[in-house]
């Protein structure tokens, strides 16, 4: 076998497994956003909130969200694409924007100026800075046609997150 194509099949296989180890990060990312989810109904169901579970919530959306941009790619246009062609899809629109619906919510609830409590200003300047960094990786990429196309096309989440009052 010549050299040349010795180094074509070893590269080809190197693309191979590097794709699938990015599919596998993926996956990991839209199970955190899954787990996320799960605390999110959780906390809902929950007449008392604890703090600390409401910024577990919050950062595990921001964190994982933010995870896209190293796994994929820093452009939002690239994750859009990714993400539309990807078969899961439809976890990571049910439940990132819901997650962020529910801490928009959260924050509406709860201003700061009605304790007196530190704690409680500490947890949702916390909070607030959580959701805005979650807020800041969904603006962009739904301003990619590609992916506003795919969230218009299934509207599932828009029922959950406005009925969840």
């Amino acid at each position: 076998m010549p050299l040349n194509s010795y180094i074509i099949i070893c590269f080809l296989q190197i693309l191979l497994e590097d794709m699938k180890i990015s599919e596998q990060l993926i996956d990991l990312v839209f199970y955190l956003l899954f787990v996320d989810m799960y605390l999110l109904l959780r906390i809902q169901e929950s007449h008392t909130i604890p703090n600390d579970m409401v910024l577990l919530h919050a950062a595990l959306l921001a964190g994982s969200l933010q995870l896209l941009t190293v796994i994929v790619s820093p452009h939002y246009q690239e994750v859009a694409q990714a993400l539309t062609a990807y078969y899961k899809v439809y976890i990571f629109k049910e439940a990132a924007f819901a997650a962020v619906c529910v801490d928009v919510k959260y924050l509406q609830t709860n201003d700061s100026s009605r304790s007196a409590s530190p704690t409680s200003e500490e947890t949702l300047n916390h909070l607030w800075q959580q959701c805005d960094s979650s807020l800041q990786f969904l603006q962009p990429l739904c301003q990619q046609k590609l992916f506003r196309e795919c969230i218009v096309n299934n509207q599932v989440f828009l029922d959950f997150t406005l009925s969840s009052d």
